[in-house]
């Protein structure tokens, strides 16, 4: 029987390994996490000018970023969706 630990990174593996390719998918799964990192830290340095954004969390918590709106659930300094840059936090009272 799989976990639920097991589950959580099958998921988030699925997820990365689609954008992977070769020798990169012979890695395990933590060195193809990094790689997948470093592929998305140079797509996101190669952008022509960098979009400047902050986390807006909410009374709940929640946290969006401000260009996209999407959730940003992460600790890495960018958005996974947009790629902009994440600056401090603002909270919203609302």
């Amino acid at each position: 029987m799989i976990d639920s630990l097991a589950y959580t990174i099958l998921g988030v593996m699925h997820s990365v390994d689609k954008w992977l390719d070769g020798k990169e998918l012979e890695q395990d799964e933590v060195n193809r996490a990094a790689t997948m990192r470093e592929k998305v830290l140079r797509i996101i340095e190669s952008r022509p000018e960098q979009i400047h954004a902050h986390l807006v969390i909410n009374w709940l918590g929640d946290t969006h970023c401000s260009n996209c709106g999407e959730d940003v659930n992460c600790t890495e300094p960018f958005c996974q969706h947009c790629g902009a840059r994440l600056g401090e936090p603002e909270v919203k009272e609302y």
